[in-house]
């Protein structure tokens, strides 16, 4: 047994968002696997984005957040859990008044995250 400390974690500034790494492939004995917690702030986004190969599952711990994926909008609440599909284009806004915080289990995630627009 392990046990995972987020304050053991050094954050992951990123554009629109915060990422604190977990586990990783190494951690979880799986190439390429991940989990994080991702923090968007009021106001902030993730670009659209797209993996060829990973697989992300989402749970949501906090907050609100309007999905886009391939055209399609959505809303995220707490609880909400979702399976984004390699090819998935996708982003995240957080229009809310809190931060949004989600769990992300990632499969053959490494180097696999291409922008649309160059943005990331």
């Amino acid at each position: 047994m392990r046990i995972i400390e987020l304050v053991d974690r050094e954050p992951v500034e990123a554009a629109g968002y915060t990422k604190h790494i977990l586990l990783d492939g190494e951690d979880l004995h799986c190439d390429g696997a991940r989990v994080q917690m991702v923090m968007i702030q009021p106001g902030d986004s993730i670009a659209d984005h797209y993996h060829q190969t990973a697989r992300e599952f989402y749970l949501v711990l906090q907050g609100r957040c309007e999905l886009m994926v391939n055209g399609e909008t959505a809303v995220l609440r707490r609880d909400d859990m979702l399976l984004m599909e390699p090819g998935d284009v996708h982003s995240l806004s957080n229009r809310g008044s809190i931060p949004f915080v989600l769990l992300v289990f990632k499969t053959n995630g490494e180097d696999d995250t291409f922008w649309s627009g160059g943005g990331g």
